[in-house]
């Protein structure tokens, strides 16, 4: 997700497509704010799916505290699979990716 001038992202919302365990494969996804401008990358946090196959369950909110940038950059890796590490291997299966900042009137959305 990109935007068109640096702003302090509070947090970036994810819901989930897949409503079954196929959500796993998001498993362990890393959501950062980049700025190019600067170069800098600021990991938010990292996405930990849940059971509750519900648009409410499937629905995860990361906190990115106030950092900077003109992007939004999810990564999610598995490099092993199986007994050594995850079942799946990493996809991104989403159908909204929001990002919200503070302003003096309350929270916007880019």
């Amino acid at each position: 997700m990109t935007f068109d001038q640096v702003y302090c992202i509070q947090y970036v919302k994810i819901l989930q497509k897949k409503m079954s365990t196929f959500a796993e494969r998001m498993e362990g996804t890393e959501v950062y704010v980049r700025n190019n401008g600067t170069g800098t990358e600021t990991l938010c946090g990292t996405l930990h799916i849940t059971d509750d196959y519900t648009t409410a369950g499937q629905t995860y909110n990361i906190s990115c505290g106030t950092s900077c940038g003109d992007e939004v950059v999810l990564r999610v890796r598995h490099e092993k699979s199986g007994d050594e590490g995850y079942l799946y291997k990493g996809c991104i299966h989403m159908w909204e990716l929001e990002a919200y900042t503070v302003t003096q009137a309350g929270w916007y959305m880019l």
